[in-house]
């Protein structure tokens, strides 16, 4: 009889650093605060967590294998595939790695502001787009009631010191 041992302790450590590696991965998109979506280089959906069902409707079952031009309100949704195909023809970004405020559609019909951040990565030869999105409707209505107040109060002390004014 022949016998062939083979020490399998470092690639049991291996499979155990990457299972707990992806185990924390996944733990960070359930519980992240802010949507995370990821795209394929059609538009394709290929990722949605529980904050982007939250906010935008939509279960993962039903936008996953969807373009992602579903959750952009008009005129922007005509013009996404444009912007993309630009993209990957040129190399030239315009949001790619950089953040912009975007208007987005929910599942209702009710659209919202947004910070959007989008990132790129290649794996396999496949580029995905990771978009993080951030709700920006509580922080506009703040601004607005801001704004608001700040004129009732520049029209307060306007009357208040043409009354003074007057008085001498």
């Amino acid at each position: 009889f022949t016998g062939v041992l083979r020490d399998l302790t470092e690639k049991k450590e291996n499979e155990k650093q990457l299972s707990d590696n992806l185990a924390k991965l996944s733990a960070f998109l359930e519980t992240a605060v802010d949507s995370i979506i990821s795209i394929d280089e059609f538009g394709t959906i290929l990722s949605f967590n529980p904050s982007a069902e939250r906010v935008l409707g939509y279960s993962s079952q039903e936008i996953i294998g969807k373009n992602v031009r579903s959750l952009m309100p008009s005129p922007f949704r005509d013009k996404h595939d444009s912007y993309l195909s630009n993209y990957l023809n040129t190399g030239i970004a315009k949001i790619i790695g950089t953040g912009r405020e975007v208007v987005v559609l929910r599942k209702d019909g009710t659209e919202f502001p947004a910070d959007l951040a989008i990132s790129e990565i290649c794996h396999d030869g496949n580029r995905i787009f990771t978009g993080v999105l951030r709700d920006l409707t509580e922080k506009k209505e703040n601004e607005k009631q801001l704004r608001d107040n700040l004129a009732k109060l520049s029209a307060f002390l306007e009357t208040a010191v043409d009354s003074i004014i007057s008085i001498d």
